[in-house]
């Protein structure tokens, strides 16, 4: 018998059985009970806490008579069973069981703190003392039926747990195994039923070592009852059937996991003949790669084969069906793990090839995964010079190395899909050259689609603005253009200039030759738009919101904040005094950042800061310059060491050392109205660091970039009103730190600071001389910046996204804070993946990138009085406090759920936080997969709540 379960350590629910439920049955109607007697005082008096030590039958008697005295008496015992958990229980019942008539069972059987097997239809032993701080649910089954869907409820709950089982889970699968069995309970039934209800689970939730276990309970109740095609689909794995080997051995699943259960393999046992060719069907159905897990437990693996007689079993399957070419892989796949010596008596050689070269080229011709390093090993004929020597194993090579030695091609990628190796994000990662190549869009989204458990929408929705981006009008046009006269089904062509960014967020833009498909064009591109759409839609249907959209509503702050990117990569260090932390290729209005500004800033101080090394190192020369460009990215004029005060600019002092602790500041006040009295079509202001001293950038100690506001003192560095601040790095020694966008609007000022800390690879260290490559730096950087069309997701894309898939009315905080409101059209926008996927178009086609200052009212919003949660987007410069303040709303137990987004964050959290001086709470959540993070959002409730 399997080892006995711990009541604390028991994962499912314990159950009544019939028999004995049906002894606690209501023994009279309770409609005819007296509505005007009231027992239920005295009743709770006789049950409290520790009385029921007291009570006796006689007692239980009038008790069961109290309680079908009145209906209040009535209630009291048979809808709030509270007394239960003085013995360590819980009920779920139907209202026809009287919980007295089964606390009297439960007291009077559980004796020395021990229930009889009689009682319970699990196998329960000792289980200590009954706790009422942690009762144990009880379920009652009134009927055979109804125990055995409840226990058949059980066994999938089991092996679909999602952790490694422990030695009490492991011996609860065979006990539930038993009870569905048992010949004497009503409807029980047959192994067949049982192994069908196990494998009618998908494979992919079920837990791998407990599906074993499973199997490994029903094959030694009957060892004949099973094929070996039934043996197999339970070891899918080398590690499956090597844990079958060792449960059979006598290994506990405690010892797996250790393992301990190498040391033990060894142990010879007989085994049954249909068990060894379970063994080899299994093995057969294996691919290379799979096989390939028994090479780090190489020397259990071999011992595996030497005691079950695997080498010889196979040699007789393979005469009894030669053309098996599973087997033969599985017999190449020996003599790869024994290093068989090649034949030195070329008598021997025809064995050779048929077990060895001829599957052995067929793995390396299908498989482009795998290749022999010397190809002698794959020729047909008779090699001296191999003779005696041992078979190495075929090398493994992953995708990237395969199309990079084999060729981007139609045909390679044909092999690399028939491995069934390939994952769904590995695929993506080469959607452009696909489509490039034309490549079989249903093929690929076949694929897809039964891989798309690994995808999100978040995802896809990532891949298809890549495609939108990358493939735009221009530059279809341009590969068009280069394929027009060209006669080859496949061309190497080069193609237009794109932006690429690294890990670091480092933009530079690439022209590379791709080889591109004679009929690739601007139907290839939409026909793997649609089909993308398509999956985004389906995943869309399958990842519903937690609750339900009628019932939340969105508010989307539509700022320049919004406007970024998705931050990919490692964050860069910023400094601590900075209002607004930009990335590098970042910007914000600077409206935005300082609302009270609503006019902008007459003025700006552009600077740096730096300091040399408290460990010395010589000293640090750093000169700033500020460059101004027109709309065209025209040099105007200067202002820096060279040119200390132009018209329109004042510098404060070129500094030539800065030593430690306080080291240096340079900085140059630019006045607007200045500027554009001498140069009327000025836009651009370029901020560039030269390290004169000819240090990288990397290498000094500290060195930072800020634009700051003049007209009054703050926090930073020299009392700086500091308006956003990055560090300056790179391995050069001159750097774009920056740029300023501006522009006259009425009677205010248009202005947009982008971080670009870009590395300038020039000889010169002096504004007069780098002007011209600034300037063209500065334009492709605006490029990468405002480009309509990008190939990274902006933030107001994701959050209309969001808000389509979680909302019905969505809310647009934009241009003057008016907000504009949009409502799901149902007619035309129906509750369907399709529909909310049109929702969004339609939301994001109403973001406009001209009016970017939504922070401007959003203490003004209200939502709605009748929600149930309010999905607010924004960035960082949104104050979450005061706007759950503002708004009255938050997460009360009479309010709705305050979720406040903050989609320009880099990290991923989930928190809930208190607003100061009030009793309101709002959940600050961090991060851009928000549908997973509202699914953690529900579990940490879910957990707080039983809390």
């Amino acid at each position: 018998p399997p080892p006995p379960i711990l009541l604390s350590e028991l994962t499912s629910l314990m159950e009544i059985k019939p028999s004995t439920a049906r002894q606690c049955l209501y023994l009279v109607d309770v409609n005819s009970l007296n509505e005007n007697l009231d027992f239920s005082v005295l009743l709770e008096v006789l049950l409290g806490e520790g009385r029921h030590k007291l009570l006796v039958d006689k007692d239980f008697k009038t008790l069961l008579a109290l309680g079908l005295t009145c209906k209040i008496a009535h209630y009291q015992v048979s809808q709030m069973p509270h007394f239960l958990k003085e013995v360590g229980f819980t009920l779920s019942a139907p209202r026809t069981i009287s919980p007295l008539r089964l606390y009297r069972l439960l007291l009077k059987q559980s004796g020395d703190e021990k229930l009889l097997r009689t009682l319970l239809t699990t196998n329960i032993a000792d289980f200590g003392k009954p706790s009422p701080k942690k009762p144990t649910k009880l379920t009652v089954s009134l009927t055979g039926n109804e125990s055995i869907e409840f226990w058949k409820k059980q066994l999938v709950l089991l092996v679909s747990m999602s952790v490694f089982p422990t030695v009490p889970v492991a011996a609860q699968v065979g006990a539930t195994i038993g009870i569905l069995l048992e010949a004497d309970r009503d409807d029980h039934l047959t192994l067949r039923q049982v192994y069908d209800l196990v494998l009618s689970i998908d494979v992919k939730k079920r837990n791998k070592v407990l599906s074993i276990i499973f199997l490994y309970e029903l094959y030694n109740l009957a060892p004949k009852e099973f094929t070996p095609e039934d043996i197999a689909a339970f070891l899918p794995t080398v590690t499956s059937i090597l844990y079958f080997t060792a449960l059979r051995k006598g290994v506990t699943v405690d010892q797996l996991k250790d393992k301990v259960w190498t040391t033990m393999a060894a142990k010879r046992t007989t085994t049954p003949r249909n068990l060894i060719r379970g063994f080899l069907v299994a093995f057969s159905k294996m691919q290379w790669l799979q096989l390939s897990d028994a090479f780090p437990v190489l020397g259990l693996f071999k011992k595996f084969l030497k005691i079950q007689h695997i080498p010889a079993a196979v040699s007789k399957a393979l005469k009894r069906n030669p053309e098996d070419a599973g087997l033969q892989q599985f017999s190449l796949f020996i003599h790869v793990v024994h290093r068989s010596f090649y034949p030195t008596d070329e008598n021997m050689f025809p064995l050779w090839v048929r077990e060895v070269t001829t599957p052995l080229t067929l793995l390396c011709e299908t498989n482009p995964l795998f290749e022999m390093t010397n190809p002698e090993w794959l020729v047909p004929t008779y090699t001296p010079s191999l003779g005696g020597k041992r078979l190495p194993s075929p090398a493994k090579r992953d995708p990237a190395s395969v199309l990079a030695q084999d060729g981007f091609s139609v045909e390679v990628w044909d092999k690399l899909f028939q491995t069934k190796t390939l994952s769904a994000p590995q695929v993506m990662s080469y959607i452009r050259g696909l489509m490039l190549l034309n490549y079989d869009s249903t093929a690929v989204f076949a694929f897809l689609q039964k891989k798309k458990a690994s995808l999100t929408p978040y995802i896809l929705l990532k891949v298809r603005q890549l495609i939108r981006g990358f493939f735009d009008a221009d530059r279809v046009s341009n590969i068009a253009s280069g394929l027009q006269g060209r006669s080859a089904d496949t061309l190497k062509l080069k193609m237009p200039e794109y932006e690429f960014r690294d890990g670091m967020g480092n933009v530079s833009w690439k022209s590379v030759k791709r080889n591109v498909s004679s009929d690739f064009g601007k139907d290839t591109v939409d026909d793997y738009l649609q089909k993308l759409d398509l999956l985004l839609t389906s995943l869309i249907d399958e990842s519903p919101p937690s609750l339900s959209p009628a019932t939340t509503e969105s508010l989307i702050t539509v700022t320049s904040e919004l406007n970024n990117f998705v931050r990919a990569g490692l964050p860069p260090s910023i400094p601590t005094y900075t209002k607004a932390t930009l990335w590098r290729y970042e910007g914000v209005n600077l409206t935005d950042i300082i609302p009270e500004k609503s006019k902008g800033f007459p003025e700006l101080k552009m600077g740096i800061t730096w300091c040399q090394s408290p460990k010395g190192g010589g000293s640090v020369d750093l000169d700033l310059s500020v460059m101004l460009y027109d709309f065209n990215f025209k040099f105007l004029d200067h202002c820096s060491f060279e040119k200390l005060s132009p018209s329109w600019a004042t510098h404060s002092g070129d500094f030539t050392s800065a030593p430690y602790p306080k080291g240096a500041r340079e900085s140059i006040s630019v006045r607007f109205e200045d500027v554009l009295e001498e140069f009327p079509n000025a836009r651009y202001l370029a901020i560039a660091v030269f390290a004169y001293s000819n240090q990288s950038l990397d290498d000094i100690y500290d060195a930072s970039g800020f634009v700051s506001d003049p007209s009054r003192t703050g926090t930073g560095p020299g009392n700086e009103f500091m308006i956003s601040a990055a560090r300056l790095t790179g391995k050069g020694r001159a750097n774009q730190a920056g740029y300023v966008r501006f522009e006259k609007k009425g009677d205010g000022w248009d202005q947009t600071y982008v971080c670009t800390d870009h590395t300038l690879m020039v000889p010169g260290v002096t504004a007069t001389g780098t002007s011209r490559m600034v300037g063209s730096n500065l334009r492709r950087s605006v490029t990468a910046y405002e480009q309509k069309v990008p190939v990274k997701l902006r933030l107001n894309t994701l959050a209309a996204f969001y808000s389509a898939l979680t909302s019905d009315k969505v809310t647009l905080l934009q241009g003057d804070g008016t907000p504009l409101v949009v409502t799901r059209d149902e007619s035309k926008e129906p509750a369907t993946g399709a529909g909310r996927f049109k929702f969004f178009e339609r939301i994001e086609s109403l973001i406009s990138s001209e009016t970017l200052h939504g922070l401007s009212a959003v203490s003004n919003f209200k939502p709605s009085p009748d929600l149930l949660a309010l999905n607010v987007f924004g960035g960082e410069l949104l104050d979450q406090a005061k706007f759950a303040a503002s708004t009255g709303s938050s997460r009360t137990e009479n309010g709705h759920a305050l979720n406040l987004i903050n989609l320009r964050s880099d990290l991923t959290s989930v928190d809930v936080k208190n607003v100061p001086v009030t009793k309101m709470v709002y959940n600050q959540i961090q991060g851009v997969d928000l549908l997973g993070l509202l699914t953690q959002l529900d579990l940490n409730k879910e957990k707080e709540e039983k809390k």
